[in-house]
């Protein structure tokens, strides 16, 4: 039985939108009826505003509560113990609703759901284009990839913290690679002394590439398993888009990186389809308008497991508090979950959101008082509403399955073979099938675009 208790928030109209329980653990009347949500994200009090940080909580549970079914799942979530965990999820599909801060919300005690362990807060994104259930085979290592260029702001903290995640992940038994791309040339020649001083085989640096189709060949080499961004992003236009600085960006002491990857880039790099999560810090990541999806929205509507963004501008002192703290935890659940499915030898459902929990408490306690600093409230996750199963798989296993990546690649060659008109000269198609030359024989498609082999 799911322990996840989700609430779908959906347009109702062009100006309006509406709420129902779409799941729970259990059986609540009323439960799909949908019922008006009056939560308006403009008429909310300005943020800086005498206890506007609560009065958004309070605001949103509220309009919550004039729901029964919601009302009801909601208090069942109050009732479990310390120790349990539940998380909440939000099930964005009205664009509006991406802009409530729904990291606030805040019980008629005076109490934050998402600083408690037990409730951790998240949200879903979905498109009305139809996407496969993702089930994540996994062979080791579990390949972490961070790009570390945020031009004016140095990457090193960021380095270290997520060098001794992956490093304490080892310790554990998580096989882990780290593979950082870096755009200041002090801090990549002193992250190459320390991989030859420490004998730190498993990690790779290399410097921000200085074009986007050479990022894409990176990603494609490595098939990360997490991308990490730390870097700086915008909307432009409507066009939502990360920059990173490369060498000659800092030699020169420029004000923007010159490596600008869009959206639809992004989101269309081959090595996206094996990802499982994409963090994106210290950016307007997570940021929404009344038309605009979040780029981490965007991202998870379009196939990708999870995403992490934050939804203004951090600091970064707090990015790098952020990451440090973040990736040991999520390193951990991980580690466990792929523990129990090697074990057990089956696939086991993984739950992103409590790893949101201990960075989130770790910026409320740099700040002090959560009631009067909110970057707290600042990371959001979304995750796809169909649960993410992981299931571990050996090396000689391995052998027999097609990875996400490659298969897609096959799917492509295949529907273009299909697609040829008949008489096509077999040289035409054996150029295409020389696309995909270097996967496994039994993999690729026949001349006339058939697929028999598995994954």
């Amino acid at each position: 039985m799911s322990n996840r208790t989700v609430v779908s928030v959906e347009p109702r109209g062009d100006e309006t939108i509406e709420i129902k329980l779409a799941k729970s653990p259990g059986i609540i009347p009323g439960a799909r009826v949908p019922k008006l949500f009056e939560c308006d994200p403009d008429a909310m009090p300005p943020w800086t505003d005498a206890g506007a940080i609560e009065r958004h909580g309070r605001t949103i549970f509220d309009k919550l509560a004039t729901h029964d079914a919601i009302k009801i799942a909601m208090g069942d979530l109050q009732k479990i113990s310390p120790g349990a965990v539940r998380a909440l999820y939000f099930h964005l599909v009205a664009n509006v609703a991406e802009r409530l801060s729904w990291e606030t919300l805040c019980d008629p005690t005076g109490r934050f759901l998402a600083l408690d362990r037990r409730w951790p807060i998240a949200r879903m994104a979905d498109s009305e284009v139809d996407q496969p259930l993702y089930n994540a085979d996994f062979v080791p290592p579990l390949r972490v990839m961070a790009l570390l260029s945020a031009i004016q702001r140095p990457a090193a903290p960021e380095w270290r913290g997520l060098c001794q995640a992956v490093k304490d992940a080892r310790a554990n038994g998580l096989d882990t690679e780290l593979i950082v791309m870096v755009g200041e040339e002090p801090l990549l020649t002193s992250i190459r002394k320390e991989i030859a001083s420490d004998n730190m085989t498993w990690v790779t640096v290399a410097p921000i590439p200085d074009r986007v189709f050479a990022l894409d060949q990176a990603l494609t080499a490595h098939k990360p398993h997490i991308l990490h961004f730390y870097c700086h992003g915008s909307t432009t236009s409507g066009v939502p888009r990360v920059q990173l600085a490369t060498i000659t960006d800092w030699d020169t002491d420029k004000m923007a990186g010159s490596l600008i990857v869009k959206l639809e880039e992004l989101a269309g790099f081959p090595a996206l389809k094996a990802t499982w999560l994409v963090t994106l810090n210290c950016c307007e990541g997570g940021k929404a308008a009344n038309d605009l999806h979040s780029v981490a929205h965007t991202l998870v509507a379009g196939g990708i497991p999870a995403a992490v963004g934050m939804t203004e501008p951090i600091n970064a002192a707090d990015a790098h508090e952020f990451a440090s703290v973040f990736y040991p935890a999520l390193l951990v659940h991980l580690n466990a979950a792929l523990t129990e499915s090697k074990k057990s030898q089956k696939s086991v459902e993984f739950e992103w959101a409590p790893a949101l929990y201990p960075p989130r408490t770790a910026l409320r306690d740099r700040h002090g008082d959560p009631l009067k600093h909110r970057v707290w409230t600042l990371p959001v996750l979304y995750v796809r509403p169909e649960p993410f199963s992981l299931r571990y798989v050996g090396p000689a296993a391995w052998a027999s399955i097609i990875d996400p990546v490659n298969k897609a690649r096959v799917d492509a060659v295949a529907g273009a073979l299909r697609a040829l008109p008949p008489g096509t000269p077999d040289a035409v198609r054996m150029g295409l099938l020389d696309i995909v030359a270097d996967v496994k024989p039994e993999f690729r498609p026949a001349l006339d675009g058939s697929v028999s082999g598995g994954g």
